[in-house]
Protein backbone atom coordinates (compact mmCIF):
# COMPACT_ATOMS: atom_id res chain seq x y z
CA UNK A 1 0.00 0.00 0.00
CA UNK A 2 1.07 3.63 -0.99
CA UNK A 3 2.37 5.13 2.12
CA UNK A 4 1.29 8.62 2.86
CA UNK A 5 4.27 11.11 3.10
CA UNK A 6 5.20 14.13 5.97
CA UNK A 7 4.27 17.31 3.29
CA UNK A 8 5.15 20.75 3.75
CA UNK A 9 2.20 23.30 3.53
CA UNK A 10 2.05 25.61 0.44
CA UNK A 11 5.04 26.96 -0.86
CA UNK A 12 4.08 30.62 -1.57
CA UNK A 13 2.75 32.31 -4.73
CA UNK A 14 1.88 30.44 -7.75
CA UNK A 15 4.47 30.82 -10.29
CA UNK A 16 1.77 30.43 -13.56
CA UNK A 17 4.62 30.37 -16.27
CA UNK A 18 6.34 27.18 -14.31
CA UNK A 19 2.95 25.61 -13.68
CA UNK A 20 2.47 25.61 -17.65
CA UNK A 21 5.97 24.78 -18.45
CA UNK A 22 6.04 22.01 -16.01
CA UNK A 23 2.51 20.88 -17.06
CA UNK A 24 3.52 20.41 -20.60
CA UNK A 25 6.66 18.69 -19.65
CA UNK A 26 4.59 16.03 -17.88
CA UNK A 27 2.23 15.59 -21.06
CA UNK A 28 5.46 15.35 -23.40
CA UNK A 29 7.23 12.81 -20.91
CA UNK A 30 4.56 10.43 -20.75
CA UNK A 31 2.83 10.93 -23.66
CA UNK A 32 2.08 7.55 -24.89
CA UNK A 33 1.18 5.63 -21.31
CA UNK A 34 -1.36 8.88 -21.15
CA UNK A 35 -2.58 8.42 -24.38
CA UNK A 36 -3.24 4.52 -23.14
CA UNK A 37 -4.77 5.99 -20.43
CA UNK A 38 -6.97 8.40 -21.39
CA UNK A 39 -8.05 6.31 -24.53
CA UNK A 40 -9.13 3.53 -22.57
CA UNK A 41 -10.91 5.16 -19.48
CA UNK A 42 -11.88 9.12 -21.12
CA UNK A 43 -11.97 8.29 -24.91
CA UNK A 44 -14.17 5.20 -25.23
CA UNK A 45 -16.80 6.09 -22.47
CA UNK A 46 -17.43 9.47 -24.00
CA UNK A 47 -17.43 8.69 -27.74
CA UNK A 48 -19.42 5.45 -27.13
CA UNK A 49 -22.28 7.79 -24.92
CA UNK A 50 -23.07 9.73 -28.76
CA UNK A 51 -24.84 5.71 -29.75
CA UNK A 52 -26.74 5.90 -26.72
CA UNK A 53 -28.52 9.22 -27.65
CA UNK A 54 -31.97 8.76 -29.01
CA UNK A 55 -32.49 10.46 -32.53
CA UNK A 56 -33.68 14.27 -32.67
CA UNK A 57 -36.67 12.79 -34.39
CA UNK A 58 -37.49 10.67 -31.61
CA UNK A 59 -37.32 13.29 -28.83
CA UNK A 60 -38.87 16.16 -31.00
CA UNK A 61 -42.56 14.77 -30.45
CA UNK A 62 -42.43 14.51 -26.68
CA UNK A 63 -40.48 17.09 -26.00
CA UNK A 64 -43.07 19.40 -27.88
CA UNK A 65 -45.70 17.82 -26.30
CA UNK A 66 -44.37 18.10 -23.12
CA UNK A 67 -43.59 22.36 -23.33
CA UNK A 68 -46.69 23.00 -24.79
CA UNK A 69 -48.86 25.13 -22.68
CA UNK A 70 -52.38 23.91 -24.42
CA UNK A 71 -51.41 19.74 -23.62
CA UNK A 72 -53.18 18.34 -21.54
CA UNK A 73 -51.71 16.70 -18.05
CA UNK A 74 -52.42 13.24 -19.37
CA UNK A 75 -50.87 14.59 -22.71
CA UNK A 76 -47.58 16.25 -20.80
CA UNK A 77 -47.34 12.55 -18.42
CA UNK A 78 -47.38 10.36 -21.05
CA UNK A 79 -44.55 12.59 -23.11
CA UNK A 80 -42.67 12.79 -20.17
CA UNK A 81 -42.69 8.89 -19.69
CA UNK A 82 -41.64 8.60 -22.95
CA UNK A 83 -38.74 11.16 -23.24
CA UNK A 84 -37.63 9.50 -19.85
CA UNK A 85 -37.59 5.90 -21.33
CA UNK A 86 -35.80 7.24 -24.53
CA UNK A 87 -33.00 8.73 -22.53
CA UNK A 88 -32.61 6.30 -19.43
CA UNK A 89 -29.63 4.50 -21.45
CA UNK A 90 -27.84 7.56 -22.03
CA UNK A 91 -28.37 8.87 -18.83
CA UNK A 92 -27.62 5.17 -17.08
CA UNK A 93 -24.30 5.23 -18.91
CA UNK A 94 -23.59 8.72 -18.54
CA UNK A 95 -23.29 8.22 -15.20
CA UNK A 96 -20.90 4.74 -15.48
CA UNK A 97 -18.87 7.26 -17.72
CA UNK A 98 -18.27 9.59 -15.20
CA UNK A 99 -17.00 7.21 -12.58
CA UNK A 100 -14.79 5.80 -15.62
CA UNK A 101 -13.58 9.31 -16.71
CA UNK A 102 -12.01 9.50 -12.94
CA UNK A 103 -10.09 6.13 -12.89
CA UNK A 104 -8.81 7.35 -15.71
CA UNK A 105 -7.83 11.06 -14.78
CA UNK A 106 -7.19 9.30 -11.19
CA UNK A 107 -4.40 6.94 -12.64
CA UNK A 108 -2.87 9.83 -14.80
CA UNK A 109 -2.55 11.99 -11.90
CA UNK A 110 -0.44 8.96 -10.16
CA UNK A 111 0.96 8.04 -12.92
CA UNK A 112 2.98 11.49 -13.44
CA UNK A 113 3.29 12.48 -9.86
CA UNK A 114 7.17 12.26 -8.51
CA UNK A 115 6.41 8.44 -7.46
CA UNK A 116 6.38 7.44 -11.14
CA UNK A 117 4.21 3.79 -10.75
CA UNK A 118 4.03 1.17 -12.96
CA UNK A 119 1.08 1.32 -15.16
CA UNK A 120 -0.74 -1.35 -13.26
CA UNK A 121 0.03 0.14 -9.80
CA UNK A 122 -1.21 3.61 -11.03
CA UNK A 123 -4.42 1.91 -11.77
CA UNK A 124 -4.70 0.00 -8.05
CA UNK A 125 -4.09 3.65 -6.97
CA UNK A 126 -6.92 5.02 -8.71
CA UNK A 127 -9.25 2.07 -8.22
CA UNK A 128 -8.91 2.85 -4.47
CA UNK A 129 -9.58 6.64 -4.87
CA UNK A 130 -12.42 6.87 -7.03
CA UNK A 131 -15.05 6.71 -4.52
CA UNK A 132 -13.61 8.72 -1.81
CA UNK A 133 -12.66 11.27 -5.03
CA UNK A 134 -16.54 10.94 -6.29
CA UNK A 135 -17.58 11.53 -2.63
CA UNK A 136 -15.85 14.89 -2.67
CA UNK A 137 -17.05 16.24 -5.73
CA UNK A 138 -20.68 15.40 -4.82
CA UNK A 139 -19.89 17.19 -1.14
CA UNK A 140 -18.23 20.07 -3.36
CA UNK A 141 -20.89 20.55 -5.64
CA UNK A 142 -24.14 20.51 -2.83
CA UNK A 143 -22.12 23.26 -1.35
CA UNK A 144 -21.68 25.38 -4.12
CA UNK A 145 -25.77 24.32 -4.98
CA UNK A 146 -26.90 25.44 -1.39
CA UNK A 147 -25.06 28.71 -1.76
CA UNK A 148 -26.57 29.07 -5.12
CA UNK A 149 -29.73 28.88 -3.74
CA UNK A 150 -29.22 31.21 -0.82
CA UNK A 151 -27.89 34.07 -3.02
CA UNK A 152 -31.11 33.80 -4.92
CA UNK A 153 -32.83 33.78 -1.94
CA UNK A 154 -30.83 36.99 -0.95
CA UNK A 155 -31.34 38.77 -4.21
CA UNK A 156 -35.53 37.46 -4.00
CA UNK A 157 -36.47 41.55 -2.97
CA UNK A 158 -34.89 42.89 -5.72
CA UNK A 159 -37.47 41.55 -7.95
CA UNK A 160 -37.35 38.04 -10.58
CA UNK A 161 -35.54 39.70 -13.43
CA UNK A 162 -32.88 41.28 -11.05
CA UNK A 163 -32.12 38.28 -9.11
CA UNK A 164 -31.66 36.39 -11.57
CA UNK A 165 -29.49 38.34 -14.07
CA UNK A 166 -27.33 39.28 -10.99
CA UNK A 167 -27.59 35.76 -9.42
CA UNK A 168 -26.02 34.07 -12.21
CA UNK A 169 -23.98 36.36 -12.88
CA UNK A 170 -22.38 36.31 -8.91
CA UNK A 171 -23.34 32.84 -8.80
CA UNK A 172 -21.04 31.85 -11.59
CA UNK A 173 -18.08 33.57 -10.55
CA UNK A 174 -18.22 32.44 -7.16
CA UNK A 175 -18.88 28.56 -8.92
CA UNK A 176 -15.95 28.65 -10.74
CA UNK A 177 -14.00 30.70 -7.85
CA UNK A 178 -14.60 27.84 -5.55
CA UNK A 179 -13.81 24.92 -8.38
CA UNK A 180 -10.42 26.19 -8.28
CA UNK A 181 -9.77 26.19 -5.22
CA UNK A 182 -10.63 22.55 -4.99
CA UNK A 183 -9.22 21.83 -8.32
CA UNK A 184 -6.32 20.06 -6.89
CA UNK A 185 -8.20 17.22 -4.70
CA UNK A 186 -8.19 15.28 -6.64
CA UNK A 187 -4.16 15.19 -7.18
CA UNK A 188 -3.76 15.96 -2.87
CA UNK A 189 -6.17 12.12 -2.84
CA UNK A 190 -3.96 10.24 -5.10
CA UNK A 191 -0.30 11.81 -4.31
CA UNK A 192 -0.84 12.90 -0.72
CA UNK A 193 -3.01 9.61 -0.28
CA UNK A 194 -5.63 11.63 1.67
CA UNK A 195 -8.72 9.51 1.00
CA UNK A 196 -11.30 10.99 3.76
CA UNK A 197 -12.96 13.46 1.17
CA UNK A 198 -13.59 16.42 3.58
CA UNK A 199 -9.76 16.73 4.71
CA UNK A 200 -8.57 16.50 0.84
CA UNK A 201 -11.03 19.42 0.29
CA UNK A 202 -9.84 21.25 3.40
CA UNK A 203 -6.05 20.54 2.01
CA UNK A 204 -6.89 21.93 -1.64
CA UNK A 205 -8.12 24.76 0.08
CA UNK A 206 -5.33 25.28 1.84
CA UNK A 207 -3.03 24.80 -0.39
CA UNK A 208 -4.34 27.39 -2.66
CA UNK A 209 -5.09 29.97 -0.12
CA UNK A 210 -1.66 32.27 -0.37
CA UNK A 211 -2.48 32.26 -3.90
CA UNK A 212 -5.98 32.55 -4.33
CA UNK A 213 -6.25 35.24 -7.31
CA UNK A 214 -3.10 33.91 -9.38
CA UNK A 215 -4.87 30.16 -8.80
CA UNK A 216 -8.29 31.76 -10.15
CA UNK A 217 -6.80 33.44 -13.01
CA UNK A 218 -4.87 29.83 -14.03
CA UNK A 219 -7.76 28.24 -14.33
CA UNK A 220 -10.23 31.03 -15.59
CA UNK A 221 -7.81 30.98 -18.93
CA UNK A 222 -7.48 27.19 -18.95
CA UNK A 223 -11.73 27.47 -19.14
CA UNK A 224 -11.41 30.21 -21.50
CA UNK A 225 -9.47 28.08 -24.22
CA UNK A 226 -11.33 24.65 -23.26
CA UNK A 227 -14.10 27.07 -24.36
CA UNK A 228 -12.90 28.26 -27.47
CA UNK A 229 -11.37 25.15 -28.35
CA UNK A 230 -14.67 23.37 -27.42
CA UNK A 231 -16.73 25.76 -30.02
CA UNK A 232 -14.07 24.61 -32.55
CA UNK A 233 -15.36 21.28 -32.36
CA UNK A 234 -18.40 22.05 -32.29
CA UNK A 235 -18.43 23.81 -35.62
CA UNK A 236 -16.49 20.67 -37.05
CA UNK A 237 -19.25 18.30 -36.06
CA UNK A 238 -21.89 20.07 -37.90
CA UNK A 239 -19.54 20.77 -40.98
CA UNK A 240 -18.80 16.98 -41.24
CA UNK A 241 -22.55 16.07 -40.18
CA UNK A 242 -23.90 18.64 -43.32
CA UNK A 243 -21.65 16.23 -45.45
CA UNK A 244 -24.00 14.40 -47.83
CA UNK A 245 -23.64 10.47 -47.29
CA UNK A 246 -25.07 7.70 -44.51
CA UNK A 247 -26.37 9.95 -41.29
CA UNK A 248 -23.98 7.05 -39.45
CA UNK A 249 -21.17 8.13 -40.50
CA UNK A 250 -21.96 11.37 -39.80
CA UNK A 251 -23.08 10.02 -36.15
CA UNK A 252 -19.96 7.96 -35.97
CA UNK A 253 -17.57 10.82 -36.83
CA UNK A 254 -19.58 13.63 -33.74
CA UNK A 255 -18.97 10.63 -31.54
CA UNK A 256 -15.28 10.32 -31.90
CA UNK A 257 -14.28 14.21 -32.28
CA UNK A 258 -16.50 14.44 -28.84
CA UNK A 259 -14.21 11.80 -27.74
CA UNK A 260 -10.99 12.73 -29.09
CA UNK A 261 -11.95 16.42 -26.91
CA UNK A 262 -12.19 15.01 -23.85
CA UNK A 263 -9.10 12.84 -23.90
CA UNK A 264 -7.16 15.51 -24.46
CA UNK A 265 -8.24 18.30 -22.42
CA UNK A 266 -8.45 15.68 -19.40
CA UNK A 267 -5.35 14.95 -19.76
CA UNK A 268 -4.16 18.83 -19.60
CA UNK A 269 -6.05 19.59 -16.74
CA UNK A 270 -4.49 16.28 -15.21
CA UNK A 271 -0.93 17.87 -15.55
CA UNK A 272 -1.79 20.98 -14.48
CA UNK A 273 -3.15 20.03 -11.82
CA UNK A 274 -0.19 18.01 -10.70
CA UNK A 275 2.33 20.87 -11.53
CA UNK A 276 0.40 22.97 -9.58
CA UNK A 277 0.18 20.72 -6.35
CA UNK A 278 3.80 20.26 -6.82
CA UNK A 279 4.31 23.94 -6.44
CA UNK A 280 2.25 24.86 -3.90
CA UNK A 281 2.82 22.04 -2.19
CA UNK A 282 6.75 22.06 -1.66
CA UNK A 283 9.12 19.32 -1.14
CA UNK A 284 8.29 16.59 0.66
CA UNK A 285 9.64 16.66 4.40
CA UNK A 286 11.79 13.96 3.80
CA UNK A 287 13.73 15.45 0.35
CA UNK A 288 14.33 18.57 2.66
CA UNK A 289 15.87 16.53 5.53
CA UNK A 290 18.05 14.06 2.73
CA UNK A 291 19.74 17.33 1.69
CA UNK A 292 20.96 17.71 5.08
CA UNK A 293 21.99 14.11 5.36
Amino acid sequence: MTQKKPVAEASGKLDLNAVWSRGTALLLENSQLIAILAGVFVFLPTAGLQFTLPADAQIEGPMTALLDMESSEATKEKAAQTLGELLAPFLTLSGLSLVVNHVGYAAIVALIGRARPTVGQALAQAFRVIFPLLLALLIAALAIYAVLIALQVVLSPLGPAVAIFLGSIVGLLFAFFVTARLFLTLPVMVLEWRLNPLKALARSWRLTAQSASNVFGFWMLMAVAWFVSLLFEIVLSTGLASIPGPGSIAFLIDGLLGGVFAMVWGSIYCAMGVAMHAQLKGPDAGDIAAKFE
